[in-house]
């Protein structure tokens, strides 16, 4: 879970600080930070398509000598190379199990994503029950982040939380250590 949150976040960061929507360089640039990153205890391997662009990517646990697969994460892009989802998987019992879909979406000058999870008993992805939206300025900065949840999928979203997004000019540490 600690590396779904680091993805996540180091996805935001790359998108806030250099202005820009999730497309296949984003995820090629945090599996290449997530790849130099000598954290003990994990390893990491990708898929890339004909075009070099990665389709899938793994994370393993390291066990002494071993590795032992731990999540999986498939990417789908449209023609202009924009994250449209991002499926994540653990290995559970031997196989690869869904458990959560992220899906992404550019339009009317706002980001969307949102989260679906995995229903085991209709063996397909739940309507989805949080949604965040990134507001783009005219330059396609971030201008502010909502975060929008609901109860049940016939319920209408409703805003939880709004963040204004500073202009000024931090490096990506900057954000990881302010408090």
């Amino acid at each position: 879970m600690k590396k779904l949150a680091v993805l996540s976040l180091m996805c935001l960061l790359t998108m806030v600080t250099s202005a820009q929507v999730l497309t296949s360089k984003t995820v090629n640039d945090v599996y290449e930070q997530m790849t130099l990153n000598d954290e003990k205890g994990f390893a990491y391997n990708a898929e890339r398509n004909e075009a070099g662009v990665i389709t899938t990517m793994y994370v393993y646990r390291r066990k002494g000598d071993q590795l032992k697969p731990h999540c999986q994460y498939q990417y789908d892009y449209d023609d202009n190379g924009l994250l449209q989802r991002r499926t994540i998987l653990r290995w559970k019992r031997g196989a690869w199990r869904s458990t959560a879909r992220l899906d992404y979406q550019l339009q009317d000058g706002c980001y969307m994503v949102e989260f679906c999870r995995w229903n085991k008993r209709s063996r397909q992805f739940d309507a989805p029950m949080e949604r965040m939206t990134y507001a783009l300025t005219e330059g396609q900065q971030v201008d502010y982040i909502s975060s929008y949840h609901r109860d049940h999928a016939h319920d209408a979203f409703r805003l939880t939380e709004r963040l204004e997004v500073s202009h000024h000019q931090l490096p990506a540490s900057g954000y990881l250590t302010l408090k």
